[in-house]
């Protein structure tokens, strides 16, 4: 007879036998995955992960033509019929597991033969991990890459992949824990994803097949209002997709000020909403209890945003709150109100979630960073705040306080919020910071502070125009150490256009980069391409002209916050990076008509080459390489050659020559009206509205105003 010790170490290793019976009798075959498939997947895994299970049923009916049948008990296997298995904390799925995929994020694809049973076995350590699992497998076996939407792609058709002997296909956690995507300024966006299901997952779905994990959004909907404690469409559907939820710096705990008189007079059915004073702490408590409340209720996975600007993404003293327009004045008391409003905010979310260390964020950002930059902002000390640094606002490289780090915080986790466009001076329709600047950010930040972010954000708004830079990143932030951007684009160009021609497109991408003019040298030692003339620039810049075209000539036009269309960053040049000497001129017109003149030129040479290689492009191939690449290269032909002949004409008017200004002014005129349909090529299949609802560049407006011009001088 047994004793009783034997009996209690027989049963130990029989409750471990099935955790590493994979592992201990696996030899790893080849599977064959057919039309015939079989999906197991135990059905008490989480929603996003048989959210994630119905993308792979759409995946394999694209390739084999016929959807799998979908199972959730060991009973239901069929030895005879291929088996994918999806395993994260399934009993079901318990046998095809290893014990040893447990680190954050990580991922296992693999193959085993479990008491008979042949499978594909795509493991996670956790739910995150687990998705990324099944889209690494629809990329890697399937050929469907994360891009696959955006590209118009469409899988080869197949009866059969072999998933070889041996398969050990593990991802090991990411270099940067939280990586996230902020659409912002989604004038195409918003309204493609308005019209069906497909495309308002589209975002939601990339993301995670490019294994991101935090959406920066906004927690309540304009109808929210009406029923209490309702996120967004948008909040939930992050959560049931299983990503994390982060909020802008104007929006701590997910509130905007926008809102102050919804809450009042809505939710809380007021006549009239309490004035937004500095000294009504009570109602500005209540009105960030309500939105902490809102996330608890609708249990989303947050990463908290602390934080306080006032309306329209100005600082709280400018038209927000009353008590604060006239003082205080100094730099030394507005700070001291933005710590105070930190300390209440941080006692706040302790008090009402209970926890001792929250994981939170503060977006150090304009005023934010003038005060760091002098000393006047106190960090608050806690272990889990993100200090979450952004680039120069118009200009995308890292803010002073990043260039003068301080190495005392080097201890803290470091966030960063990079740009890929910028509404008022920035890419919009057509890409322009690149991956190479992208790299050369976030490798400064981590030379900064002797190691990778621990967040990284990037602001694109439309996602079509932004793939690779989106991608680059992406890859960054999951492998930062390994990461190359020329390595990462020639293996993005073999993926979307094939490997015959993939050098030759890699090449070509970045030649169009470098077409771009650059107003400003860059000052950061070794930091290329630190000022880059955008597109949204251009339109700037042509609105700027048309509307002082009739002052008093300017030979430096581009820098001046009191004349023509002005704003904030105008102060000092920042709306243009405009300086003379840099571009071998004694003013900015003369800056202007050398540095567009130039980058037309550079964007033809490149658009010669794109048109040739195009010709030679398999069909398939073609359409994407139009979207990515071509297109935005005939677009920044057109707005170069657009501007230099508007700098031009508003010379020569200067000079006398009213004929030639005419003429010029007729050029601009004829290359704005060729903006359009160029970027209407785009819209096709699935996109065959996208270009429509373009708003942020204003090429209607900008035509409209150059033919007024037009009748003016006629």
């Amino acid at each position: 007879m047994l004793d009783k010790k034997c009996v209690i170490l027989l049963l130990l290793c029989s409750l471990n036998w099935n955790t590493s019976f994979a592992q201990q009798i696996d030899d790893r075959p080849a599977v064959s995955v057919t039309a015939t498939t079989t999906i197991l997947i135990d059905s008490a895994e989480s929603g996003p992960i048989i959210r994630a299970v119905q993308d792979l049923v759409r995946d394999l009916n694209k390739v084999f033509g016929t959807a799998p049948k979908v199972i959730h008990t060991l009973a239901e296997v069929n030895k005879n019929v291929p088996l994918i298995v999806v395993s994260c904390k399934g009993i079901s799925t318990l046998p095809f597991r290893t014990s040893k995929i447990n680190e954050f994020e990580s991922h296992l694809i693999t193959t085993t033969n479990a008491n008979g049973i042949k499978a594909v076995v795509l493991q996670g350590a956790d739910m995150r991990g687990t998705i990324y699992a099944i889209y690494s497998f629809s990329e890697k076996y399937l050929e469907i890459p994360p891009l696959w939407i955006w590209a118009s792609y469409e899988p080869i058709k197949k009866a059969k992949i072999l998933i070889p002997e041996k398969t050990y296909l593990y991802f090991p956690s990411p270099s940067v824990k939280w990586r996230a995507w902020f659409p912002n300024d989604k004038d195409l966006l918003s309204p493609w994803q308005a019209k069906n299901a497909e495309n308002y997952d589209a975002i939601f779905e990339t993301m995670l097949r490019l294994k991101l994990n935090t959406r920066e959004g906004y927690l309540i909907d304009l109808g929210g209002w009406n029923t209490p404690y309702t996120a967004s469409k948008e909040a939930l559907y992050v959560r049931d997709r299983g990503l994390k939820i982060s909020f802008t710096h104007t929006a701590p705990f997910g509130a905007t000020f926008t809102n102050w008189e919804r809450y009042w007079t809505t939710t809380r059915h007021l006549k009239k909403a309490p004035p937004l004073l500095l000294k009504n702490v009570d109602a500005l408590k209540e009105f960030w209890t309500y939105h902490i409340e809102t996330i608890k209720r609708a249990k989303l996975d947050v990463i908290w945003q602390i934080g306080f600007r006032g309306l329209g993404d100005k600082p709280f003293w400018r038209k927000t709150f009353v008590d604060a327009v006239d003082e205080p004045t100094e730099d030394k008391d507005r700070a001291a109100i933005i710590n105070s409003m930190l300390a209440l905010q941080i006692a706040l979310l302790k008090k009402e979630t209970g926890e001792a260390n929250p994981l939170m964020k503060l977006t150090i950002y304009n005023e934010a960073s003038d005060f760091l930059a002098k000393g006047l902002l106190n960090l608050p000390d806690e272990p889990n705040l993100i200090l979450n640094y952004a680039n120069v606002r118009g200009d995308h490289y890292p803010p002073e306080e990043m260039q003068n780090f301080d190495q005392k915080l080097a201890q803290k986790p470091i966030g960063y919020y990079l740009n890929f466009q910028f509404t008022g001076t920035g890419s919009h329709l057509v890409p322009g910071e690149g991956p190479w600047k992208m790299e050369q950010s976030y490798r400064y930040i981590a030379q900064k502070i002797k190691k990778p972010v621990a967040f990284s954000v990037v602001n694109t708004g439309n996602v079509r125009e932004h793939c690779l830079e989106l991608s680059a990143n992406a890859a960054m932030m999951w492998n930062y150490a390994s990461y190359q951007t020329d390595a990462f684009l020639k293996s993005y160009c073999e993926t979307y256009y094939g490997k015959m021609h993939a050098d030759e497109i890699a090449k070509l991408y970045k030649d169009y980069y470098y077409a771009f003019w650059l107003p400003r040298k860059s000052d950061i030692p070794g930091f290329d391409r630190q000022y880059v003339f955008q597109d949204l620039r251009y339109a700037k810049g042509l609105t700027q002209l048309i509307t002082l075209w009739d002052w008093p000539y300017l030979a430096n036009p581009f820098n001046d916050k009191n004349k023509g269309i002005g704003g904030a960053m105008a102060t000092d040049g920042k709306q243009f990076s405009i300086v003379p000497a840099d571009n071998n001129a004694k003013n900015q017109v003369d800056a202007a008509i050398i540095g567009t003149q130039n980058s037309a030129k550079n964007f033809e040479l490149v658009l010669s080459k794109a048109d040739a290689l195009y010709q030679k492009l398999p069909v398939k191939e073609k359409l994407f390489f139009n979207d990515e690449l071509r297109i935005p290269v005939q677009f920044m032909k057109e707005a170069n050659t657009a501007f230099y002949n508007l700098v031009e004409g508003y010379r020569d008017k200067q000079l006398g020559k009213g004929t030639a200004a005419k003429m010029h002014v007729l050029s601009a005129f004829e290359s704005i009206r060729l903006l359009k349909g160029i970027k209407a090529k785009s819209n096709h299949d699935r996109f065959s509205a996208w270009s429509v609802p373009e708003k942020n560049f204003g090429i209607d407006s900008i035509q409209n105003n150059l033919s007024n011009l037009l009748k003016k001088l006629n």
